[in-house]
């Protein structure tokens, strides 16, 4: 979320894969950035947004703690 008084995007990000139970959880919003692309898409639009910043995951062992 942002409002015109704020700097920038902010808030938090849950995620859950229901296949893997993989479970991410963005805990700042340090970068955002939506798109759209009709290039290969017509007539429908492919919306597309990428979000960055620090986070956990859970239930993946690569990332435990």
């Amino acid at each position: 979320m942002q409002f015109s008084r704020d700097a920038g995007p902010k808030g938090e990000l849950n995620y859950i894969n229901h296949t893997t139970g993989m479970k991410l959880h963005a805990h700042t919003i340090n970068v955002l950035e939506v798109g759209g692309d009709k290039e290969g898409n017509k007539p429908s639009t492919l919306y597309w947004a990428l979000v960055s910043g620090p986070c956990t995951v859970r239930n993946l062992p690569e990332y435990e703690e």
